[in-house]
C-alpha cells in the first residue's frame, strides 16, 4: 500500500464501521427480542435466532477483519499465503449461506403453518427447529470450506480495492459462479415456497368469506405478514447477489465497487435484522387489534420507543462520524486552508450541530418519557426546535455561498482572491449560521413551536394553529428558494464550463487552466448532489403527512430523512474530495521523503 492511500483507508474504514455498527445493533436487538419475548419461544423463534446469529457472525467478522487489515496495512493480511486470511473468507461466506438456508426453512415453516395448522406442532417442534438451525449453519460453513484452498480463496483488499473478491484463476472463477448460483437457487426456492403459501392464503380468504371466524382471520393475517417479510428478504438477498457479481462487469471505479460489494454485503445482513424488528412491531399491532379490538395504539410502548431510538442513534452516529471526519480534513489539509475550506467547515459545523442536538434531545425524550418534554409550554422544548431548524438553514445558506464561491473561482479566476478572502469567508460562514438561527427564532413562540414527539409519532411537527401553518409553509418555501438559487448558480457555472470546453481545442496549451476546470467540474457535481439531497428532504418532510398516515412511515420520512440528509452531506463531501485530499497527502509525504533523503546524503558525504 502506498502512503497516499492513508486517507482513503480512513474513509473506507469509517463507511464499514458505520454500516457494521448499524447491523450489529439491529441484529443484536432482534436476537434479544427472539430470546425474551413469549411469542418467539417456539420453533419459529429458534429459526429466527439462527439466521440472526449467522448475520451477527458475518458482520462482526467482516468489521473486525476489515479494521485489522486497514489499520495494520500489511500485504500479508491480503495474501492467500496466510491461512487466517483464507479462513476469514470461510467464516463470512459460511455465515452468508447459513443465513440463506435458515431463511429457506423459515419459509417452509410458514407454509406448514398455513397449509397444515393441525399437524404444525408435530412437524415443527423446538428440538427439530434447533437441529435445522445448526445444520443450516454447518452446511453453510461446509460449502465455504473450499475457500481454504489458495486458488479458491476469498480475500479482502488484495489490490487495495476495499472489497472481498475471488482469486483471478480458473478455480476462483468457478467458485465465484458457484456461490452466485447457489445464492440465487436458494432465493428462488424461497420464492417458490412463498408463492405456494400465498396461493394457500388466497384460497383461505375465499373460504373465509363464506364462514367468517375472527380468530382464524387474525392468524391468517399474521401469516400474510410473514409472507410479505419473506418476499422482502428474498428480494434483498437476490439484489445483493446481482449487485455483488454484476457490477464488476460494468464499472471499474474502486469506490463504486467498494459500495456495491463490501458495503452492500454488510448492509444486506444488517437490513435483514432490521426488517425483523419492523415485522415484529407490525405483528404486535395485529395481536393487540385481535385481543383488545383497537386498530392502533394510542400510546407508544417501551418496545416501540426502543426501535425509534435505535434508528435515530444509528443514523446519527453515521452522520457524526462522516461530518466529523470531513471537518477534521478541512482543518488539517493545506488544500482547504482558504476561503472555500472555511465555507465547507461552516456547513459541516451546522450539520454536526443539527445531528448532535437531534440525537441528544430524542434520546432524552424517549428515555425520560415525560409529557412536559413534548409540550410547547416549556421554553427549552421550543429552544430545541430553534437550534435544530437553525442548523438546517445555516447549512443550506452556507451551501449557497459555497456554490457562489465556485462560480467566482471559475468565472472570475483572476479576481478570485480579491472577492473571496479567508476573513470574508469566515464572516459569511458565521452570518449563515446566525441567519439560520435568527430565522428559526419564530419557533420560540408557542403557537409556532417545532416540537419532537408531541403526538407520540417520533418526529418533529408544527402546531395545528394558523400561525404554525404559516411557519411550516415559510420554512418549506425558504428551503426550496435557497436550493433553487443554488441550482441557478450551478446552471450558470455549467454553461461557463461547457463554453470553456468548446474553447479548449483552440488553445490546448493551458494545462493549469485545464486542471482548474476539472476541479470546478468536480465541485459542480458535488453542489448538484447537495441541492438534490436537500430539496428531496424538504419535499418528503412536508408532503408525506398529506399522503400517508402510518406513524412509522412518517417517522422515516421526517426524523430519519432529516438526520440522513445532513449525514449524507458530510459523506458526499468526503467522497468527492478524496482525490484532492489524497493528492495533498501524497505531495506532503513526497516532500518529506525528499527532504530526509537530502539530509541523509549530506550527512553521508560529510
Amino acid at each position: 500500500m502506498t502512503d497516499k492511500n492513508g486517507s482513503e483507508d480512513k474513509i473506507a474504514l469509517a463507511c464499514i464501521a458505520a454500516v457494521s455498527i448499524f447491523g450489529l445493533i439491529s441484529n443484536g436487538l432482534s436476537f434479544y427480542m427472539t430470546r425474551t419475548k413469549l411469542c418467539f419461544r417456539n420453533a419459529f423463534g429458534i429459526l429466527c435466532s439462527s439466521f440472526l446469529i449467522c448475520n451477527l457472525q458475518a458482520i462482526f467478522v467482516l468489521f473486525m477483519w476489515c479494521t485489522i487489515v486497514l489499520i495494520v496495512k500489511s500485504p500479508l493480511l491480503s495474501s492467500p499465503e496466510l491461512f487466517w486470511a483464507r479462513l476469514i473468507g470461510v467464516l463470512v461466506n459460511g455465515a452468508w449461506f447459513g443465513s440463506l438456508f435458515v431463511h429457506f426453512f423459515i419459509a417452509l415453516n410458514r407454509l406448514c403453518a398455513v397449509a397444515y395448522p393441525i399437524k404444525y406442532k408435530q412437524l415443527w417442534f423446538k428440538a427439530r427447529a434447533l437441529a435445522v438451525g445448526i445444520i443450516s449453519w454447518t452446511l453453510g460453513m461446509t460449502i465455504s470450506m473450499i475457500h481454504l484452498h489458495k486458488d479458491c480463496s476469498l480475500l479482502f483488499n488484495q489490490n487495495s480495492s476495499y472489497r472481498f473478491f475471488y482469486r483471478n484463476s480458473y478455480y476462483g472463477n468457478i467458485c465465484c459462479k458457484a456461490d452466485a448460483a447457489a445464492s440465487i437457487f436458494l432465493v428462488i426456492a424461497m420464492a417458490c415456497v412463498d408463492f405456494t403459501a400465498l396461493i394457500k392464503i388466497f384460497a383461505y380468504q375465499k373460504t373465509l368469506r363464506r364462514n367468517r371466524m375472527s380468530t382464524r382471520g387474525a392468524i391468517k393475517e399474521k401469516e400474510l405478514l410473514f409472507f410479505k417479510q419473506s418476499c422482502i428478504l428474498g428480494l434483498l438477498y437476490f439484489s445483493c447477489v446481482m449487485i455483488f457479481n454484476g457490477m464488476p462487469y460494468f464499472f471499474t471505479s474502486k469506490w463504486l465497487l467498494f459500495i456495491s460489494s463490501t458495503i452492500t454485503w454488510i448492509l444486506t445482513q444488517s437490513l435483514d435484522g432490521f426488517e425483523k424488528i419492523l415485522s415484529r412491531m407490525k405483528t404486535r399491532v395485529v395481536f393487540l387489534a385481535d385481543f383488545f379490538k383497537y386498530s392502533i395504539m394510542t400510546e407508544n410502548s417501551d418496545f416501540e420507543d426502543e426501535i425509534a431510538l435505535v434508528c435515530i442513534a444509528t443514523t446519527s452516529i453515521f452522520g457524526l462520524i462522516f461530518n466529523g471526519i470531513s471537518l477534521y480534513l478541512t482543518r488539517q489539509r493545506s488544500r482547504f486552508r482558504n476561503a472555500f475550506g472555511i465555507l465547507c467547515s461552516s456547513f459541516l459545523i451546522c450539520n454536526l450541530q443539527g445531528i448532535f442536538i437531534l440525537f441528544t434531545w430524542c434520546t432524552i425524550v424517549l428515555y425520560v418519557k415525560s409529557p412536559i418534554l413534548t409540550s410547547p409550554t416549556m421554553f427549552y422544548v421550543r429552544l430545541i426546535g430553534v437550534l435544530t431548524n437553525g442548523a438546517w438553514f445555516g447549512s443550506i445558506t452556507a451551501h449557497f455561498f459555497t456554490a457562489l464561491n465556485r462560480f467566482c473561482a471559475f468565472v472570475y479566476a483572476t479576481k478570485y482572491n480579491q472577492l473571496w478572502s479567508e476573513s470574508k469567508a469566515l464572516i459569511i460562514g458565521t452570518s449563515s449560521w446566525a441567519f439560520g438561527v435568527l430565522f428559526s427564532t419564530q419557533h420560540l413562540y408557542k403557537e409556532c413551536s417545532f416540537v419532537f414527539n408531541e403526538q407520540s409519532n417520533y418526529r418533529f411537527s408544527y402546531q395545528t394553529s394558523f400561525f404554525a401553518t404559516i411557519c411550516s409553509s415559510v420554512d418549506t418555501a425558504v428551503t426550496v428558494i435557497i436550493v433553487m438559487a443554488m441550482a441557478f448558480i450551478d446552471f450558470i457555472t455549467l454553461v461557463k464550463i461547457v463554453a470553456y470546453r468548446k474553447a479548449m481545442p483552440r488553445n490546448a496549451t493551458m494545462p493549469i487552466s485545464n486542471g482548474i476546470s476539472q476541479r470546478d467540474i468536480l465541485f459542480f457535481k458535488q453542489s448538484c448532489i447537495f441541492g438534490l439531497l436537500y430539496i428531496s428532504c424538504a419535499l418528503m418532510f412536508n408532503i408525506a403527512p398529506h399522503v400517508f398516515r402510518d406513524k412509522w412511515f412518517l417517522f422515516v420520512s421526517s426524523t430519519i430523512t432529516w438526520i440522513m440528509t445532513q449525514s449524507l452531506d458530510g459523506l458526499t463531501f468526503l467522497i468527492f474530495n478524496r482525490t484532492v485530499i489524497c493528492k495533498t497527502y501524497s505531495n506532503i509525504v513526497t516532500t518529506m521523503r525528499a527532504t530526509n533523503l537530502n539530509w541523509i546524503q549530506t550527512n553521508t558525504r560529510q
